[in-house]
Order: C-alpha cells, then structure tokens, then sequence
C-alpha cells in the first residue's frame, strides 16, 4: 500500500484525542473511517505508530516521527489559506479588460463570484471588437479571437474557435441550405473598420460587393440581422449553435480556423490586480461544459 497523504489529518486528531471515537467526532466522519484510515497508514508505513497503554494512545518513535511531517503540513495549508486569503483581500485598484462583444455572454456570470472573492477590485469591461493598444494603457488585459496575437504581449491560448456560415429558418425557405455556392446567398458582413479582419477577407474572395445586402460592426447586431432572415453571416459556432433561431450552413469553415488569447503586457503580468483578473478569467474560459467545442 502507498501512503495517502490525507491520512495525515487522521493521525494529528487521534493524537489529540482520547479516543478514536472522539477523533471521529472531531473530523466529522464514522468511528470505523478513523480506525481503517489509521490501520491502513501503518499498513503503508509498514510500523506502528499509536498503541492503546492503558486506555489511551500512546505515539510510538514511528509516530513522533509520522507526526513531525504531519503538523508541518498542516502548518504549510494554514499559511498558504492565509497568504492566499490575504491577497485577495488586499486586491485593490482598477483593471480595465477588453472583450469582443461575442464573449460578453460568457463572462457575465462568471464576474458575480469574482466581485465578491476580491471586494476592493473594480473591473472596467470594454467591449470592443477592434484590438485595442495594451501597450498605449487603452486596456491592461485583452481577451481576443485571433490567429495571430501582438508579437509584443503575453498571455496564453485558452481554446480553439470553428466559425461557421448561419442563417434563419425563414431566408433558408427560399435560399439554398450549403455552401457549396458562396455566390448564390445573401450575405452580411462587416464594415470598413473590420476590413483585415479573416472573415471580412474570406468574404472578399467567395463574395461579390453586390451580394452584401447588410454591414454591419457588432456581432450582436450581426447575430439578430441574421436571425431575422436578412442574409448569411459567420458565426463563431459557440453562438451560433446555441441560437434556436439559427441554422448552419455546413460544416465549419477550415480557412477560418482560429484561437480565443488571454494577452497582456509584459510590464503589467506581476501587477497584483491583473495577476488576479488573469487567473480568473483563465478558469471562466476552461470551465465545463466547454462552449468552444467543435459541433459535430
């Protein structure tokens, strides 16, 4: 048998006890939990480490010793829960974060419970689907859906992003239901400001001007003009496979393959506030069920 470290917790509250019994009480679990969880640490340990002498525990040399290393952990958790606990209470200032509207959805919720672990910490959300300059302080930390991020920020890609032509039950009932002809569909796009963007790009090569009925420089905005049948417009499929009131064209679109980063500065990566904002938006991301999740 391996030793479970946890068991360690076993052997501090016998030790302070009377009893396996009172133990028990104390660690909140069944009298038999506490007797198997020490049998099992000395069956591990290969050595006793706690005989009955007259109605009570005594520590054998094996104890003190199994003992020693059990109290230093424990001392090593109280620290790090106060060192953490410390930090996040002393977390103050602003961090101004910024966010393509697409995301905003999925962030949301996920700030409620970080207003609450760092109470001195005000977050300001910028939602904007142009990259704006972290190096100029327009923002301190950018969440973006690229390629190709800044050469001159760090960060790390959180997950991969498919996109994929949608359009309305009402515009497919007259309209072909594929790609296989860019050119025989309607289509929204973007306006001159997002013109380098890929998707702007990959319309540019599959679409005539004269097809574009509707542009647009929101992907909200873009998401309800394709809901209400005006045309074809791509989609990250993490919103549009959630819309009932969308339909895919197809499979996603290869060529428009790309990544979701979490960026920013090299001066500000030990900045307290955006280590803290880093980290959560990190697990915000990751969380399951993942929505970035290529459909079937």
């Amino acid at each position: 048998m391996k030793l479970d470290w946890n068991d360690l917790r076993y052997l501090l509250a016998i030790a302070g006890s009377d009893s396996t019994r009172a133990a028990a009480e104390q660690l909140g679990v069944s009298h038999p939990t506490v007797s198997r969880r020490l049998d099992g640490m000395q069956q591990a340990l290969g050595a006793r480490l706690l005989e009955r002498i007259e109605g009570s525990w005594q520590v054998t040399p094996a104890g003190e010793e199994a003992l020693a290393v059990a109290r230093e952990v424990q001392t090593r958790i109280d620290e790090l829960e106060a060192s953490i606990r410390d930090r996040d209470l002393h977390v103050r200032g602003t961090v101004r974060i910024t966010v393509p509207e697409a995301l905003v959805g999925l962030l949301a919720a996920s700030f409620d419970q970080f207003a609450a672990t760092f109470p001195k910490l005000q977050v300001e959300l910028i939602v904007d689907d142009a990259l704006l300059s972290v190096t100029r302080r327009e923002a301190d930390i950018a969440l973006r859906i690229t390629d190709s991020p800044p050469e001159h920020l760090i960060g790390k890609r959180l997950a991969h992003v498919a996109l994929a032509a949608y359009a309305a039950p009402t515009y497919l009932e007259h309209a072909p239901r594929d790609l296989d002809d860019p050119g025989a569909h309607r289509w929204i796009g973007w306006d001159e400001r997002f013109g380098e963007m890929p998707v702007a790009r990959w319309m540019r090569a599959h679409v005539r001007p004269s097809q574009v009925a509707f542009r647009i420089n929101s992907t909200g905005v873009l998401r309800h003009a394709i809901a209400a049948g005006i045309g074809v417009g791509i989609l990250g499929t993490f919103l549009g496979e959630g819309d009932p009131g969308l339909r895919r064209l197809g499979e996603p679109i290869t060529a428009l393959d790309t990544d979701l980063w979490l960026l920013t500065h090299p001066d500000y990566r030990k900045s307290p506030p955006v280590r803290a904002c880093m980290e959560h938006l990190q697990k915000a991301m990751q969380a399951t069920p993942n929505p970035f999740q290529r459909p079937a």
